[in-house]
């Protein structure tokens, strides 16, 4: 099986919850959610261009985060 790699870097939008206009028509109610699916809908499409997605794919998702600030500074994580 082909191994590609699709690296997007930013920082993951969770998918969150939807609002209800008016009309009837949903959205997101997140604003960080469409630039993350942009981002991630690019990477992947520039990889399928390369012809590498013509084969089943088995997809392993790793997600690399920035520490969250409370860990920083106390106890255990004090000279990390």
């Amino acid at each position: 099986m082909n191994e590609i790699t699709i690296r997007v870097v930013g920082i993951p939008a969770p998918q969150g919850s939807k609002t209800l206009t008016r009309y009837g028509a949903m959205i997101e109610a997140s604003k960080k959610v469409k630039p993350w699916r942009t981002d991630v809908k690019e990477a992947a499409l520039n990889c399928y261009s390369s012809g590498a997605l013509h084969l089943p794919v088995k997809a392993d998702i790793v997600f690399v985060l920035p520490r969250p600030k409370y860990q920083f500074g106390t106890g255990k994580n004090e000279d990390v």
